[in-house]
C-alpha cells in the first residue's frame, strides 16, 4: 500500500542515501553526469541539507508498504508554488498506482489559500516530464541557470483543474478514440460478441443516442490528455417502466493500459454517479471467456447472477453469455 509522509527535517541525513539512490537511478538513464556517484551523492546532499533549511521547503516521502519508493521536494513562497523535484522508482510509475497523484495531492492539500502561481522544472532531455507539465498547463519560460533545463510557469487554478479532472463526460471529439478502443475489444474476441470492426461513423448513432439522455452517460478516463478508457450506462430492457430502476454497465480499456487500474477507477466513478441517476441496480453482460472482466466486477461486488449457456459462437468456439449484477 502507498502511503505519504512529510519528511521530519531533523531526520533527513538518516534518510539522505535512499533518497539519493531514487534520484540517481532514475536520473542515470535520463541525464547521466560525468561525475562518480559518490560525488554525486556528496554535492546533492550538501545542496539538499542547505536548501530545507528554508522554512517554505517541504519533502513529502512516498513508501510502498516500508519502502521508500519516491520523493516531492516543493515549496511555497508567496503565492508561487514551486515543483522542484518528483522522484519515484520505476515499479511505482504509471497510471497502475497513482503515485505521482499521491505525492502532488499530498502537497496541495497542505497548501494555504492565495496561492496563484506554480513553476517547475524539466530536464531538456526528459520530454516526458515537459509533456506532463504542459498537460497541467504550465508553459516555458525560459530555461535555468545552466541551459541544461526549462523553466515552466502556469497558474495554479490550471493544475487543480488538472488534477481533479482525470474522468469526464464524453465528448463527439472522443468518438474516434472510443472506436479505436471498442474495435480492439472485437479484435481480441472474448470482451464482445461484435466480430467485425466499426468506423467512428457507425458508431455515431451509439454515442448519439448515449449523450441525447441524462441516465444513459459515457465516461471517459484520460491520461495525458489521450482517452485511454470509457464505461457507459445502458438501459436494460428499454421501453419497459418497471425495469427503469436497471442499467447495462459497459467498459473498455485500450490494451495498452490494461492492468493499470483504469477500469477500476471508471468502475467505481459510474457506480457512484449511477446512484445519482436513479439506478438501483446495475448489470454487466459478459462471455464466459472474460475471466479478468469478472474478476474485476466482482471486486466491486457484482455477482454472477445468471447464465445464457453456449449461446455464443465465435471463431469456432462455444461460449456462454453470463449477467453479473449488483444492487447500488
Amino acid at each position: 500500500m502507498l502511503q505519504v509522509n512529510l519528511l521530519d527535517k531533523q531526520e533527513f541525513h538518516t534518510l539522505a542515501a535512499e533518497i539519493f539512490a531514487i534520484l540517481a537511478d532514475n536520473m542515470s538513464q535520463i541525464a547521466p553526469t560525468e561525475n562518480s556517484r559518490e560525488e554525486d551523492y556528496r554535492i546533492w546532499c550538501r545542496a539538499m541539507a542547505e536548501g530545507l533549511q528554508a522554512e517554505q521547503r517541504k519533502l513529502a516521502l512516498l513508501y510502498d508498504n516500508t519502502r521508500l519508493a519516491g520523493y516531492f521536494q516543493y515549496s511555497v513562497f508567496g503565492t508561487v508554488f514551486r515543483m522542484e523535484e518528483i522522484q519515484i522508482i520505476p515499479t511505482c510509475q504509471g497510471a497502475a498506482t497513482q503515485a505521482f497523484r499521491l505525492l502532488l495531492g499530498f502537497a496541495l492539500s497542505a497548501l494555504e489559500p492565495g496561492v496563484k502561481t506554480v513553476e517547475a522544472y524539466a530536464n531538456k532531455s526528459n520530454e516526458k516530464s515537459q509533456g506532463i507539465l504542459r498537460h497541467m498547463g504550465l508553459q516555458i519560460i525560459g530555461e535555468n541557470k545552466t541551459g541544461s533545463g526549462y523553466r515552466f510557469q502556469g497558474e495554479m487554478q490550471s493544475l487543480l483543474s488538472w488534477y481533479h479532472t482525470r474522468i469526464r463526460r464524453a465528448d463527439k471529439a472522443d468518438l474516434a478514440r472510443l472506436t479505436d478502443i471498442y474495435n480492439q475489444a472485437i479484435c481480441s474476441k472474448k470482451a464482445t460478441a461484435d466480430v467485425i470492426p466499426f468506423t467512428p461513423e457507425q458508431r455515431e448513432q451509439w454515442f448519439l443516442e448515449h449523450c441525447r439522455q441524462e441516465r444513459t452517460p459515457v465516461y471517459v478516463y484520460v491520461d495525458n490528455a489521450v482517452v485511454v478508457g470509457y464505461c457507459y450506462l445502458s438501459p436494460y430492457r428499454p421501453g419497459r417502466q418497471a425495469l427503469e430502476s436497471a442499467a447495462e454497465i459497459s467498459y473498455y480499456i485500450d490494451y495498452a493500459y490494461h492492468g493499470m487500474g483504469i477500469g477500476s477507477e471508471l468502475i467505481q466513478h459510474t457506480i457512484e454517479q449511477a446512484k445519482g441517476l436513479g439506478y438501483r441496480s446495475l448489470i454487466a453482460i459478459l462471455l464466459s471467456c472474460n475471466e479478468a472482466s469478472a474478476a474485476l466486477l466482482k471486486k466491486y461486488g457484482f455477482a454472477l447472477w445468471g447464465t445464457l449457456p453456449d449461446i455464443v459462437f465465435m471463431e469456432g468456439q462455444v461460449y456462454s453469455h453470463l449477467y453479473y449484477g449488483r444492487h447500488i
